[in-house]
């Protein structure tokens, strides 16, 4: 039915009739309750009553249809900008997305950084290897430790744990020169620097010596460790037929590291672009198994500067052999294609076990001294070649008696080396001027020396601890200059 509305009415005014009311806008009436919203909603007569909601209040900033019209929440905006189930479909991460797009177990075994398949067995480790690049590292044996190692693919490599005494090699570092030196080569022998003999092949031989060299300050190979000496093999001329020129050093016992991975280093240089190689023999000494060669550094060019150069190689085991006496096993660092007047520089050579060259085993004077002293002893200062002349009073003269005038025959005396020999040696004896199996007396109150006297009148070298000696007349007080030979 047709409502009569007021005429006139000012801007704001409502108007009432039934249970609806409406408000004049400024241009029409507009509906804005009915008490069935009250009813149905928040606004509740009590309320209205209770001072909460106003009738003023609804009509001036309540919810009006004019409002919801113009510019509040509609069923359109709703449908057109809302959250609607439609838009959650189509733009929310939804089941499908998960499966199609987004996260996926494929894209995890795929794409994900690090790969639950990459290890295999407990201990695993995962490296990188290069740029966004990894790998796995297997785990290493029980007790080993990881040591960076450029040469490995992975950039680690498992190894012994450093310990003392880990070198097998005696004097790497050339410390000690008790024979002398310098030394012309005689082709399998000793004569330098300490547990090292030197060979070359051909059917003359040359002129090839040894010299020990001394490291400029601050020029050593090895940063922080300012070594003393090198070795300094210089070919002089070349002899007939030869094509090689080795440096050897027997390690005593074939079963040294028998069976194990073993690496070789050495620091090297030369003259010009020459080559080296490097090998590890077991020989099984007298009435033994033939010996076995093995391969470390397989040829490789040389530079005029210091280069370290390693090897990597599992020595054979012993299974099947037969081992006799004085066995070895032989590091064999050989130089190739030498000429006439070329010089070639070693040191810090170092055999070890595990497949990673560590840092070179470095130790006192006097610790390799006594390794040495083990396989050779001199009375002479080191350094100094045996059979030279002393020339103070007492010098290096090994006192061996001082005798009781009642004996009138010999006077005894004993000697004691100054760590066991590897066995009973070879002895050499000089008087104080060098003459080679004489001795010479310190007599008087001044202790005046008389040379070349005479030989001993007998020499026990019965055991690896020491030695006796007698010699002819009494009242004497008789000394030497010995030399004790027990190499392998």
């Amino acid at each position: 039915m047709p409502i009569d509305f007021p005429n006139s009415p000012a801007n704001g005014a409502t108007f009432s009739t039934g249970d609806k009311t409406w408000q004049f806008d400024g241009v029409s009436w507009v509906l804005v309750a009915s008490n069935a919203s009250i009813g149905n909603s928040a606004i509740t007569e009590a309320k209205i009553a209770d001072g909460a909601v106003t009738a003023d209040k609804i009509g001036a900033l309540a919810v009006t249809t004019g409002k919801i019209d113009s510019n509040a929440v509609t069923a359109g905006k709703i449908a057109s900008n809302a959250v609607t189930e439609a838009k959650i479909d189509a733009s929310a991460v939804t089941t499908a997305k998960i499966a199609d797009a987004n996260i996926t177990a494929a894209k995890l075994a795929a794409t994900a950084a690090i790969q639950p398949t990459i290890v295999d067995a407990k201990g695993d480790l995962i490296v990188g290897t290069a740029n966004d690049t990894v790998a796995r590292q297997a785990v290493g044996a029980n007790g080993t430790v990881l040591m960076a190692d450029s040469a490995q693919t992975n950039g680690i490599a498992w190894s012994a744990a450093q310990t003392s005494y880990r070198n097998r090699i005696i004097n790497g570092a050339f410390d000690v020169w008790q024979r002398g030196t310098s030394y012309t080569i005689v082709s399998g022998t000793y004569g330098a620097a300490d547990r090292w003999i030197y060979w070359h092949n051909g059917s003359t031989a040359g002129t090839q010596t040894v010299s020990r060299q001394a490291f400029t300050a601050g020029a050593a190979p090895v940063a922080g460790y300012e070594s003393a000496f090198f070795q300094r093999i210089t070919t002089t001329t070349i002899g007939s037929g030869q094509g090689v020129i080795d440096t050897w050093q027997r390690i005593e016992g074939v079963r040294t590291l028998a069976g194990q991975t073993v690496t070789v280093s050495f620091w090297a240089k030369t003259s010009g672009t020459f080559s080296v190689t490097s090998f590890l023999v077991q020989n099984f000494g007298s009435g033994g198994s033939a010996e076995t060669t093995t391969t470390f550094i397989p040829t490789t060019s040389t530079t005029t500067g210091w280069v370290r150069y390693t090897g990597t190689a599992t020595l054979p085991s012993l299974s099947g052999k037969t081992i006799g006496a004085n066995n070895f096993v032989l590091l064999i660092v050989r130089w190739n294609s030498p000429t006439n007047g070329a010089t070639f520089d070693l040191w810090g050579a170092q055999v070890e076990a595990g497949s990673v060259a560590t840092p070179f085993e470095v130790e006192d004077y006097s610790t390799t001294l006594a390794k040495c002293q083990r396989y050779y002893y001199k009375s002479y200062s080191d350094g100094t070649n045996p059979g030279s002349p002393v020339t103070a009073t007492y010098g290096g003269l090994v006192p061996t008696s001082i005798v009781d005038s009642g004996v009138s025959t010999y006077s005894p005396g004993y000697f004691s080396y100054p760590v066991a020999m590897r066995t009973s040696p070879t002895l050499t004896y000089y008087d104080a001027a060098g003459n080679l199996s004489k001795f010479s007396t310190l007599t008087g109150g001044g202790l005046a020396r008389t040379d070349n006297v005479g030989a001993v009148y007998s020499l026990y070298t019965s055991t690896s601890s020491g030695f006796y000696i007698a010699l002819p007349g009494a009242g004497t007080w008789a000394n030497i200059m010995i030399v004790a030979a027990a190499e392998l």
